[in-house]
């Protein structure tokens, strides 16, 4: 399971910048501004990548399935976190 994960984070970066590289191609193409469009959108589709990888991995790192978590701080009678 976890190397699952691992590789849908990796994919995860490479989607957000080729996502972001063909949007700006195609911005491109219609207003007649190349390359200008494509190279900005694609640094931003590193910076959102990279972001997003760097979160997921470190989740990853600490053991966390990337599913549900308590970010409330409630705990149940016995000390547990309640769901």
């Amino acid at each position: 399971m976890q190397q699952m994960r691992a590789w849908a984070i990796g994919l995860d970066m490479t989607y957000a910048v080729g996502g972001m590289l063909v949007l700006g191609a195609v911005v491109d193409h219609f207003a007649g501004t190349s390359p200008w469009w494509m190279l900005g959108l694609g640094l931003l589709g590193l910076v959102v990548g990279m972001t997003r990888f760097i979160r997921e991995a470190s989740r990853l790192a600490r053991g966390g399935d990337g599913g549900e978590s308590n970010s409330g701080g409630e705990t149940g009678p016995d000390g547990s976190p309640r769901r």
